[in-house]
């Protein structure tokens, strides 16, 4: 029972801290690197394709998700600062694999 309650503690505290979570694509300043990320996408999609004996081919994806005019797709540090210039403090990014982050602040 303590254990259960000393985790509802640090999630609230977690929670109460980090009120802003944000997953969402991130690509670079650097076309070379934002390219390759496209390129593990693909790979991860065409492995995990293979992995779960998925006939229908998804491995354009990243490719279609570039071209969709709604997809507004900004560098990592713009993405932080905009939030900062909307009143967030303690910006931070969490997690970064490719193109996808996972970022946030609080308010």
């Amino acid at each position: 029972m303590a254990r259960l309650l000393r985790k509802k503690t640090i999630q609230k505290k977690r929670w109460n801290f980090i009120q802003n979570i944000n997953i969402d694509v991130a690509i670079s300043n650097n076309e070379n690197y934002t390219e390759w990320y496209y390129d593990l996408w693909k790979e991860r999609i065409i492995d995990r394709q293979a992995l779960l004996k998925i006939d229908k081919s998804f491995e354009s994806v990243p490719k279609r998700a570039r071209k969709q005019p709604e997809n507004h797709f900004d560098i990592l540090k713009a993405q932080l600062n905009a939030l900062v210039s909307i009143g967030f403090s303690a910006v931070e990014c969490h997690y970064k694999c490719g193109v996808f982050a996972i970022y946030g602040g609080k308010k």
